[in-house]
């Protein structure tokens, strides 16, 4: 049973075309908004993801600072939002990042959810489709820590990779 204070951790669908614009320009996540985050917390965790050609990728990570709406995002932040949604989310103060464009296809198979009946994706010949995202997802506490370990581990090689140029 899961208490209503842990943090919980969601997978959360981005469209490819959606996720390219963003990486394009190195989008700093400090904002999302979806009807989905209705029930999102302070502290929660979003995983932003996408599915290009069958194969998972993990783009974005949020830490919930604030859930409001447009105009509320507007005010925090002390700028425009380019994110729109009944429900909007802020990042806690600084822990805001860039996106980043981070293969998952080989943990995919490992991935579990807070289900019931439907507690892991079905990938059929290595392909995911991106249907089974279509609801955000509530990982559970082992996937929480492999996903922020590939996403740790992203953080230490890009900076091993710029300190080598």
């Amino acid at each position: 049973m899961i208490s209503k204070n842990m943090v919980q951790h969601y997978l959360v669908y981005w469209r490819p075309h959606n996720v390219e614009s963003r990486l394009a320009q190195q989008f700093l996540l400090d904002h999302a908004g979806s009807s989905q985050f209705r029930h999102v917390k302070p502290s929660d965790v979003l995983w932003f993801v996408t599915v290009r050609k069958g194969k998972l990728f993990l783009v974005g990570r949020l830490v919930v600072g604030e859930q409001t709406d447009q105009e509320g995002a507007v005010k925090l932040l002390g700028k425009p939002v380019v994110e729109k949604g009944r429900f909007l989310v802020t990042a806690k103060p600084g822990t805001e990042e860039n996106m980043r464009d981070i293969p998952l296809q080989d943990i995919a198979e490992q991935l579990r959810f807070e289900s019931a009946d439907n507690d892991r994706f079905t990938i059929i010949r290595g392909m995911l489709n991106p249907q089974q995202l279509q609801m955000k997802r509530r990982l559970n506490e082992k996937s929480s820590r492999l996903i922020t370990t590939k996403w740790n581990s992203s953080s230490t090689s890009s900076l091993k990779r710029s300190q080598e140029i």
